[in-house]
């Protein structure tokens, strides 16, 4: 293998369309095209850190994660919660007054509920009611609500079932 001289280095960067300048680290480092001015490293990192940093601080669409203390707390009059349990986790116990819709039939019969309803979505755990509250939104329902923790954390919660 040929040793690189500065100038052969420097003749290789320049065929690939890399400028360089060495006002520090980074700076002035981008691509050259004609007509097309890209940006320098230290600025593309500036806009990529504000871009995260605003798209972190957006409110996030869809479903909105909530705890088994704000469901037992939840006074709206026309609240819905949905129990997408399989039917014999259901007939076990049940949050009171839950409607059973099974996750596979969510996509399926979600039809016949209101869309502008508060939908607070309860399972076992909080994983099938995570994927029921995204089809949900996905659907068009405007205020769904992931009951965290599930079942099991209402009743460590304390909460009483229904059978």
């Amino acid at each position: 293998m040929k040793k690189m001289l500065p100038d052969d280095i420097r003749k290789q960067v320049q065929g690939l369309g890399i400028r360089h300048t060495s006002a520090g680290p980074f700076r002035g480092v981008g691509l050259k095209h004609p007509g097309i001015r890209f940006p320098s490293a230290p600025w593309l990192v500036a806009v990529l850190a504000v871009f995260v940093l605003l798209s972190s601080c957006a409110p996030k669409s869809g479903y909105k994660d909530v705890s088994v203390q704000e469901l037992q707390a939840a006074s709206e009059p026309n609240r819905i919660v949905l129990d997408v349990r399989e039917p014999y986790e259901y007939a076990e116990g049940h949050v009171p007054g839950a409607i059973l819709l099974p996750l596979g039939q969510v996509a399926t019969q979600a039809a016949q509920l209101p869309k502008d309803a508060p939908v607070y979505v309860i399972c076992r755990s909080g994983n099938r009611s995570a994927q029921a509250s995204r089809t949900l939104v996905e659907l068009g329902f405007k205020d769904v609500r992931n009951v965290q923790g599930g079942i099991l954390a209402w009743q460590s919660a304390g909460y009483a079932l229904e059978r």
